[in-house]
């Protein structure tokens, strides 16, 4: 009889997608447990319980790091599109002062132009 890494292995050899090679490694793993002693199987859960609760921070993190990289672009391209605006305001001859009050920019900003 083949033990659970031999399968493991096999499964990992196959052409089959991931999502179901990852299906397959659950069914064995929980197979696995059921030998264990009750102790044993007590500290496996908890360790299990630990890596799922990390997995879950992880991902979390993950989502908020790309939800604040898109609001850092926004904003980042808010501020360009407000600064070609000024520059083509400038260009025009308009008062810095205006400029300022429409665009939202510091006056020595829009100087420096």
């Amino acid at each position: 009889m083949k033990t659970i890494d031999e399968l493991k292995q096999e499964i990992a050899n196959t052409t089959l997608p991931q999502k179901t090679k990852e299906v397959f490694y659950r069914v064995l793993d929980t197979a696995d447990i059921g030998s264990l002693s009750e102790k044993d199987q007590m500290r496996y859960e908890s360790e299990l319980k630990n890596y799922l609760d990390t997995m879950s921070c992880i991902e979390y993190a993950t989502v908020k790091v790309r939800e604040e990289g898109k609001a850092e672009g926004k904003a980042e391209g808010e501020f360009e599109a407000k600064v070609s605006i000024a520059k083509s305001m400038k260009a025009e001859g308009m008062d810095v002062a205006l400029i300022s009050r429409y665009t939202g920019l510091p006056v020595e900003q829009i100087e420096a132009l």
